[in-house]
């Protein structure tokens, strides 16, 4: 999966919002923004994340809230995973990551 350059206005997860994600493959997402102040995820948002495989996420912002890159609930990542975030911003927790649950 990828995705270039996505914004969403008032809303969680700027390229990507999901209740639950699994990363088996690749998934790339850059240029991803979210701008109200439920825009929780600039990148990706979600309940659950679980890496197998390769998320990649570049220049990603949520403007007024939370998880620059992503923003999840549980996060779960294997020995083979590979999780990149390069630059993301917050403007409020989390620049690149936020999780209000367990990071595994």
């Amino acid at each position: 999966l990828r995705v270039d350059e996505a914004t969403s206005l008032q809303g969680a997860g700027g390229c990507l919002h999901a209740r639950s994600v699994t990363a088996e493959g690749f998934i790339a997402l850059a240029s991803c923004v979210t701008r109200g102040v439920n825009g929780d995820g600039g990148g990706l948002w979600g309940q659950t994340l679980v890496v197998s495989g390769t998320l990649q996420i570049k220049d990603a912002v949520s403007t007024r809230s939370s998880g620059g890159g992503i923003h999840i609930h549980t996060f779960v990542t294997t020995p083979s995973s590979r999780v990149l975030l390069n630059n993301t911003g917050a403007g409020a927790h989390g620049g690149a990551l936020h999780s209000s649950g367990d990071v595994e």
